[in-house]
């Protein structure tokens, strides 16, 4: 039976009823997003503005919305986010959740992650944020986009650019390499709860600038990730790309461990306490696995 639960940043619902021994659930999250349009002031065709909206940053010239191109983007830019971060990454069931029985077996389905992206007007329905946007000006190459930070008693608005969608040069690996972003997608992975690729490490630190240069990777590989100045999903990092999903599912597996009692032991009072670990309670991987059996889960969850 398809479950839903609301959360303040996304929506999120869970599908069993597909699930067969060759197929997995489906967790989909919806993120809506109300975008509204920054123009020059006094309805002039063209203006300037501040990176970030903060004074003392660098201004970019910017010009006026017309009907059609803010329609086109805003489709543009769900396209372009939907395509990288949907169907990407899949749940492993560690905790028997969610059994269903075929040819007298019973299986626990992993579950695959789906976004649903909607870009919709600021003030039209609920939307789970609110971002300005900017179109830049043709000698406009760069703008420094910010995503809005959450709180719990309000959501800040945001700031993009005309150009989030396209591809950029953001820098260079040791060897010279190229690496390119497209920023819409770097942007969102924040609005899913994601911090850059280094933050935390001892050159970006937790109580530190979170936007230094350091926290977008020192390593060549780190800098080539999605939360670092490329595009790469890097696999060892799937549990972490996937952390509001596995929020989601953690709540999931909690809501049905009241109604069953079903739960691999020493699981139960993990799902209730932050993720403090990539590994452990539906982590996170970049290949499709099958639904298991109750030995297979076991083994898995190391509860054998």
């Amino acid at each position: 039976m398809p479950r839903t639960i609301p959360w303040k940043t996304f929506d999120s619902d869970l599908n069993t009823d597909l699930c067969s021994p060759t197929r997995n659930a489906e967790l989909t999250l919806t993120l809506c997003v109300g975008f509204r349009q920054i123009n020059p002031d006094a309805g002039a065709a063209a203006g300037r503005f501040f990176e970030s909206g903060v004074p003392t940053n660098q201004s970019r010239k910017i010009i006026r919305w017309e009907p059609n191109e803010w329609a086109d983007w805003k489709e543009n830019f769900a396209s372009v986010v939907n395509r990288f971060w949907d169907g990407k990454f899949w749940l492993i069931n560690d905790c028997r959740s969610f059994a269903f029985h075929s040819g007298g077996t019973t299986y626990y389905p992993n579950v695959l992650c789906r976004l649903k992206f909607v870009a919709n007007e600021a003030g039209a329905g609920r939307n789970h944020y609110t971002i300005g946007v900017v179109r830049l000006d043709s000698t406009e190459s760069f703008f420094r986009s910010t995503s809005p930070l959450f709180s719990n008693k309000d959501t800040t608005i945001g700031l993009y650019s005309s150009k989030d969608t396209n591809r950029v040069l953001k820098g260079r690996t040791k060897s010279g390499q190229l690496i390119f972003q497209c920023t819409a997608v770097h942007e969102v992975g924040h609005l899913l709860g994601l911090s850059h690729v280094d933050f935390g490490k001892p050159d970006c630190p937790l109580s530190g600038d979170r936007n230094l240069n350091e926290c977008y990777g020192v390593d060549d590989e780190d800098r080539r990730s999605v939360m670092g100045a490329g595009m790469e999903l890097l696999p060892q990092y799937a549990s972490r790309y996937a952390y509001s999903w596995r929020t989601a599912m953690r709540q999931y597996s909690w809501e049905e461990y009241r109604m069953t009692k079903n739960q691999v032991p020493g699981k139960v009072l993990a799902l209730t306490s932050p993720i403090s670990s990539m590994q452990a309670i539906w982590p996170a991987d970049m290949q499709m696995r099958l639904p298991r059996t109750a030995a297979e889960v076991d083994k898995v969850s190391g509860a054998v």
